[in-house]
């Protein structure tokens, strides 16, 4: 952040949840992700992946651990989060005199 006399420059913008940390942890305590885990790099895991953030992935999509704590606070924090969207779904945004009748 650079402080100026009438505004803020933000030249990095994270935006973090504690909620992938819960899922890391939660993923090395369940029994069959850990046989997947032990298994990366043969055939038996063949589709499913690490990236730099340490989850465990199946084709891309993050593998939710079976705990139904943790379920239950990744769908509160993906029903209340203005940044959510349900896949397939896209958020539209009124703004009025929009040249698209108020969508924008």
């Amino acid at each position: 952040f650079e402080l100026e006399p009438n505004s803020i420059k933000c030249c990095n913008l994270r935006i973090a949840s504690e909620v992938f940390d819960r899922i890391r942890t939660k993923q090395r305590e369940d029994e069959d992700l850990v046989l997947i885990l032990n298994a990366l790099g043969t055939d038996k895991a063949k589709h499913f992946n690490t990236g730099t953030d340490g989850l465990l992935r199946y084709i891309d999509r993050t593998c939710v651990p079976n705990d139904g704590e943790l379920k239950r606070i990744i769908l509160e924090e993906g029903h209340h989060s203005r940044l959510s969207m349900h896949p397939g779904m896209t958020r539209c945004i009124k703004t009025s005199g929009s040249r698209f009748g108020g969508l924008g």
